[in-house]
């Protein structure tokens, strides 16, 4: 048995006071709702089956995101965007959300916006601003005072079809 001395009063106290602290740490944290998370043996079927419902609900006034997470190499983008030959989730929901509004338009005319944001390293990166030689602008996530999150001067584009997307 390896020897190992016993702490002394002040290392037993710093211990102490960094269990404490993470321990304020863990009751501090927010807690947040989805609708629905996903395993990592999800097909993109069983994705589309769940978030089409969710995306053509803006047609009756909601805001929705779908949001994709997880390690790097873990499939985020593959799934979200897909090939030309196989397309992602993006693509599909947007498809699906456009033609709900086609089959509804003898009854109520829609504008649609988009907003395309990525979180990397705990920066948020634009996904619509055009490649530009002025240095990028610095976005956050604010609340606003009605409870919702929103990230100011994040780019909203009018899109009239997938194509425009």
């Amino acid at each position: 048995m390896p020897d190992c001395r016993p702490l002394g009063g002040e290392e037993h106290e710093l211990l102490k006071k960094k269990h404490m602290e993470e321990s304020e740490l863990l009751k501090k944290k927010k807690q947040f709702k989805f609708d629905h998370v996903f395993g990592p043996h999800a097909s993109r079927e069983e994705v589309l089956t769940q978030t089409c419902p969710v995306v053509t609900s803006v047609l009756d006034g909601y805001n929705v995101c779908v949001f994709a997470c997880g390690q790097t190499g873990t499939g985020k983008t593959f799934m979200m965007e897909g090939t030309s030959d196989n397309r992602g989730v993006n693509n599909r929901t947007l498809e699906e959300l456009f033609k709900t509004a086609d089959q509804r338009s003898c009854t109520m005319r829609y504008e649609l916006f988009i907003s395309m944001l990525e979180v990397y390293n705990e920066r948020i990166r634009d996904l619509l601003v055009e490649n530009s030689t002025e240095p990028p602008k610095k976005l956050e996530i604010k609340q606003s005072p009605d409870g919702t999150q929103e990230v100011p001067g994040l780019v909203d584009a009018h899109v009239h079809g997938t194509d425009g997307v």
